[in-house]
Parts: C-alpha cells; structure tokens; sequence
C-alpha cells in the first residue's frame, strides 16, 4: 500500500545521510520528499481522519461569521474561509493546508544547527506522523510551536509568546506549550529525572486504574465542549472502552502498559547517552527537557484520556529531531547502519499502529483521480 511503499522508499533515501554524498544531494532527495508528501495531502480524498467533519465545515460555511460561529477555533475558521474566498475547491484548501502543515515542520529540521541529517529526521517524522500527507488542525498547531523553537534557543519571550498564541487559534491545545520557555534551561540531574519519570508513571497508573479523571469534568468554567469531551472519554473509560487513541475496546490499564514501553524505548537511550550528546550538540538539552516533559505529562495524564494526551503531543516531535543523534555518536560504519536500521523499526512500529488504529480512514490511500469518489 502507498503509505508503507513511501516509508520504505524514505528508508532507503535515509542512507544518504550515513554516506560521504555532497551536502546538495542530500538535500535536493530531502526537498523532493517533502514535496511528494505535500502533493499526496493536497490530492488526498476520503482518506484521513476526521474527513467528513473537515469536509462539511468547508462545504457548507458560505460567509465569514459561519465559518467563526465557534465550531472550530477562530485561526482555522478564518484560513478557511480565506481559502474558499479564492476557490471553493476543498483540493485547493488541502493543498494550502498541507503546504504550511508540512512545510513548516521542514523548515525546523534546519533549525537546530547541528541538524545536517534532514532524510533521517524525514523518515522518523513520516513514522510518527505519516508525513501529514493527513493532517489535522493540531498539525498546523504543532508546526507552529516547533517553528517556535527558534525563540526558545535565542531566548527571544516576545516572539516565542506570538507563535505559541498563534497556534492556539489553530487548535487550543496548543497553550500546553508555554511550559516549554521555562523547562528549556532546566538542568537536573539525571538521576532526579529518572526519579521524576517513575513517580510519574506510577502516578499514572494509579490515575489510570481508579478513572480519576473525571473530576475533570466538575471545574468550574471549564468550557463547554472540553467538558462535554472528557465526559463522553469518562463514560467511555468507564465502560472498558480505550480513550487514548488505540483500538476501540482496550483495558485502560493495558493501553497505559502499552503507552509506557512505547516511551521507554526513547526515554532509556536518553538517559543513558545524555552526557555524551549533550558535549557533541549544542543544545541538546533543550531536546532533552522537552522530551522529558512530554513524558512525565503523558505519564499522568495523557496516557487515559486522549484530549489531554493532545497536549503531550507537542513535545514528542522533538524525539524527531533527537533519534537521529543516535546515529552519529556512533564510532563505527556498521554501528550507525545498526543504529540507524533499529530507529527505522522503530519509527516504522509507529506508522503501523497510526495506520492500524485508524484503518478504514487510511486504507486504501483515494486520491481525487479516483473513480470510486467522483459522484462522492
């Protein structure tokens, strides 16, 4: 299917940046890819999550106060409608979506300045996130905040602020990003994170096993349809049925189990090589503490309810950017390939279970040459 033919073609392209190629070629093949996946995402139909409720918004919002009337938050409203007052075409509003989505997200792999392995990244972004050939309005949110990070080395609060607000007009959730200009120059060591990720995630468990999140839905001024949301995720927990974002009928405490292991494969190397990368990439340790933050927030929170694991969901494209480190700390030819090949598994064990929990809105991959949706 397209989905894994792509990720295998990225896998092959990765070895590029494991060889002595000129720079330009690297990123000629890394500047191709990204254009592929923003074609795939403009020409997409009936193929993503959430197509119908997108779909419908586009379709049948006319003016200005229809498409901000609050179904959605008032940055996606007015980019849609802006779009529509160009074409009423939804292939043209994905395609712009998908520019910005994708292209900003490119963009920030340059932005850490020892970043020069861009395919790499490419390939752990696309196993994460199917490239956003798919995206969602958290995705144009995310970009926004991971262009934010530029802010955050420069310790620039001003234009940090800016960004982080403009994301929340994308998608709300995007707030939970604010913590990050703190955290960024936290310096602990590393048994107290250590220490901190396991109280996390015994606490988690603990949260986890007793539903105690629907006190939740009890906050005074929580808003309307946040409250309505964690008490459907409520009812539903309650009811043996999984709110993190996996299959539909999964023990909480399973998924939680399942969550954990899916960190530690990322948090154990860092912990363990932390010293190691911090003296051979400057700001490494802005890497560090995001990802441990989106852990420890995960772990108690997001890891039983998946509005709120939205929220961890902002740090975790920073492992994107950090997996890769592993590869070049390594001394040896053979043991970059080997490096290299486990973070492809591991990357393609992601996009599987994206794909797999999701299945009827991935597969098959429509496209609008299609014969199957012209009279859709």
């Amino acid at each position: 299917m397209l989905f894994f033919t792509l990720f295998f073609l990225l896998f092959i392209a990765g070895f590029l940046d494991l060889s002595d190629i000129q720079p330009i070629v690297r990123k000629v093949v890394f500047w191709l890819f990204v254009i592929s996946l923003m074609i795939l995402g403009g020409i997409r139909w009936r193929t993503g999550t959430d197509w119908h409720v997108y779909l419908n918004f586009f379709k049948y919002s006319e003016t200005y106060r229809q498409f901000t009337d609050g179904r959605f938050e008032y940055g996606y409203g007015l980019l849609s409608f802006f779009v529509k007052s160009l074409s009423s075409s939804y292939s043209v509003f994905l395609a712009i979506f998908g520019i910005f989505s994708i292209g900003i997200k490119a963009f920030a792999f340059r932005q850490w300045r020892y970043n020069d392995h861009f395919l790499v990244s490419l390939l752990i972004f696309y196993g994460y996130y199917i490239g956003d050939i798919c995206p969602i309005r958290q995705s144009l949110a995310l970009s926004i905040t991971i262009f934010s990070g530029q802010y955050i080395i420069e310790r620039r609060i001003i234009p940090f602020l800016l960004c982080v607000y403009l994301a929340t007009l994308i998608h709300a959730s995007s707030f939970v990003f604010l913590i990050a200009y703190p955290i960024a120059t936290v310096n602990l060591k590393t048994k107290t994170v250590f220490f901190i990720l396991v109280i996390s995630a015994v606490g988690g468990y603990v949260l986890t096993s007793l539903n105690s999140f629907e006190w939740l839905t009890k906050i005074p001024g929580l808003a309307d349809d946040a409250q309505d949301k964690l008490e459907a995720y409520s009812t539903m927990a309650s009811q043996g049925i999984d709110t993190t974002g996996g299959s539909k009928f999964v023990d909480t405490r399973t998924s939680f189990i399942v969550g954990i292991i899916r960190k530690v494969v990322v948090l154990v190397p860092l912990l363990i090589f932390r010293k190691r990368l911090s003296e051979k990439y400057e700001h490494f340790n802005i890497l560090f503490n995001l990802i441990i933050f989106g852990a420890v927030f995960y772990f108690t929170l997001g890891t039983f309810i998946q509005v709120l694991k939205r929220g961890a969901s902002y740090f975790d494209f920073f492992e994107v950017l950090a997996l890769p480190l592993f590869i070049f700390i390594c001394e040896t030819k053979w043991q970059r390939v080997i490096v290299y090949c486990t973070i492809a598994g591991y990357s393609f064990a992601k996009l599987y279970m994206v794909i797999s929990y999701y299945w009827d809105a991935y597969v098959p991959y429509y496209s609008i040459f299609d014969d199957v949706i012209r009279n859709y």
